[in-house]
């Protein structure tokens, strides 16, 4: 142990880190969820009513947006590290945290060396602010000239919060309410869209132009320019929060933290977060009555839609719908208890199963919930999975986060030699573009890129193989795959089991040889391995809530 020379390159994906360093991460990163969470409210306190301050991205706790959890989790793990008699070279990218890893070591004898690559984002930083502004510019143009307004004219209507589609026919991703109560719910309801940014602006355009002639009403109408330029200032009058914030375990992230709020990270969200609450307080004069305000509960935008309305329309019913399966790695899905004592979050929570109670009120164990119809997986309930001739031997689902879908893609690729005779297909993500990855150049002829549905994909899969914050893992479950879940993400090892699903039918490889060990033993045991494993019927009904007469009332 001694003698032991490590590099840790923080600056690749967890995937990439050394086994002593990955096995300590990943205790870490679970041990420090619950103070991490608790921190934030803390250094909060004074900001509570601040729209500025739940726009920042430190605020949405999401560990894929803010890096100040990423950089805790790296600081304690190096406190463990520098217990250990080992020689250690640390690479980081940030000046912030070379400084804090630096007071570290400081007046000790391990050998500890940190390295700082430097990493200009001037460049990058301005792009993402001209394609936000020039997005948002247009959008707003578009419909103030070519979209006839409709206003707000029903008393008692319902408001609901939604993300329109550009993907497949059904431009409603999200609130698919049944047929025989759509009739009813358009009487009751109207959809406030938000538009998330794309290169494909045509199609937007495109997309506003059928809405318009259904139930929706654009934001873009009420608001004004001069609101969008008010948006845009947010980055004048976040000076604000260069302050000295409350250490986290003797370690001073307040350069961090500001650092963070002072770059453009973000700035498409924080701008709508902004733009939704100005929206709510101009309808607010307008003296209506909203009998619910309903949203896709997930990321802050929508919180800031519910402070706003709980704020402007303190008697309307406020419902946050979480139609969508565990994703526990994205922390933001997980409500808090200063969420909840801000009127940051809806008052009732709607979870798409029973089974998600416990996991949701991880950090508020008083949250308000109730179980309701899980509106997007529907199909799963049409057809029994169970004695399906599964064509398709090994299913790879990409996500929305690069450094997973590398991961993955160089997992499949170190062993794809040795299982040639196996019809493997990957499903690209619905928004990610992978044409750049080199990985994808390297596949064989057995393995396919495909857009084809997912559903029908996993219906004819044995083996579902993905990692990370997707949903795909328990709907893959649910439809007879067998999960393979390799290491990628450091709350892997917790995602599926926190459930308590049987080990019978998942498997959580931590390095190559066991994935392939795995992959191999269940393809060539298939029909004696698929016997032991829980049948779908069971686990769809576990996982998800079929839609009823009663729950969808939720909804009307």
């Amino acid at each position: 142990m001694n003698s032991q020379n490590y590099t840790w390159n923080t600056v690749k994906g967890f995937h990439d880190y050394p086994e002593l360093i990955k096995n300590i991460f990943i205790k870490v990163n679970k041990n420090e969820r619950r103070e991490f969470s608790n921190w934030i409210g803390e250094i909060g306190k004074k900001n509570q009513t601040d729209i500025d301050w739940w726009s920042i991205p430190l605020t949405s706790r999401n560990p894929k947006i803010t890096e100040i959890f990423n950089s805790i989790c790296i600081i304690e793990t190096t406190k463990k590290l520098i217990q250990k008699k080992i020689n250690l070279k640390i690479i980081v990218d940030s000046k912030n945290l070379f400084d804090l890893i630096t007071k570290l070591k400081k007046n000790k004898t391990n050998k500890i060396k940190v390295i700082l690559i430097n990493k200009n984002k001037l460049f990058a930083n301005l792009f993402l602010f001209l394609k936000s502004i020039a997005f948002q510019i247009l959008t707003f143009s578009f419909i103030k000239i070519f979209i006839p307004q409709k206003k707000i004219i029903n008393n008692n209507v319902n408001l609901i919060y939604t993300y329109p589609s550009l993907i497949g026919n059904k431009h409603e991703r999200l609130f698919q309410i049944p047929k025989n109560r759509l009739k009813e719910f358009n009487k009751r309801s109207i959809f406030i869209p938000t538009f998330i940014i794309t290169p494909q602006i045509l199609k937007i355009f495109f997309l506003i132009k059928k809405l318009a002639k259904e139930n929706y009403i654009f934001k873009e109408h009420v608001l004004t320019f001069q609101d969008l330029a008010h948006s845009y200032m947010h980055f004048k009058r976040i000076k604000k929060f260069n302050i000295k914030y409350k250490l986290y375990k003797s370690v001073d992230y307040s350069k961090s933290i500001f650092d963070e709020v002072n770059s453009f990270d973000g700035i498409f969200t924080r701008t709508t977060c902004i733009l939704n609450y100005l929206f709510v307080k101009k309808i607010s004069k307008e003296k209506l009555k909203i009998k619910k305000a309903i949203c896709w509960l997930e990321n802050q935008p929508e919180k800031c839609w519910t402070y706003a309305i709980r704020k402007y329309f303190p008697k309307t019913n406020t419902l946050g719908y979480q139609g969508y399966a565990d994703l526990p790695q994205l922390m933001n899905t997980i409500p808090s208890k200063h969420e909840a004592e801000a009127k940051i979050i809806p008052e009732k929570i709607i979870l798409i199963n029973k089974i998600y109670n416990n996991v949701r009120k991880e950090f508020f164990k008083k949250l308000n919930t109730c179980v309701g119809p899980a509106l997007i997986y529907q199909n799963i309930f049409k057809r029994s999975h169970t004695n399906i001739n599964k064509k398709i031997d090994i299913l790879v689902v990409l996500g929305e986060f690069q450094s997973i879908n590398e991961g993955l893609l160089q997992w499949i690729i170190k062993i794809q030699s040795k299982l040639t005779k196996y019809k493997i297909l990957i499903k690209k993500p619905k928004i990610f573009n992978i044409k750049h990855l080199i990985e994808i150049k390297n596949l064989q002829s057995n393995i396919e890129l495909t857009d084809d549905n997912l559903a029908n994909l996993m219906i004819n899969s044995k083996i579902l193989i993905s990692s990370g914050p997707t949903a795909a893992s328990i709907e893959g479950l649910a439809y007879g795959c067998y999960l393979i879940n390799p290491l990628l993400d450091p709350f892997d090892p917790f995602f599926i089991s926190n459930l308590n699903i049987s080990k019978k039918n998942y498997f959580t490889a931590k390095n190559f040889e066991d994935f392939f060990t795995e992959i191999t033993n269940f393809l060539n045991n298939y029909k004696n391995l698929k016997k032991t494993m829980i049948k779908p019927e069971k686990l769809k009904n576990l996982f998800f809530t079929k839609t009823n007469a009663h729950n969808i009332k939720l909804f009307l």
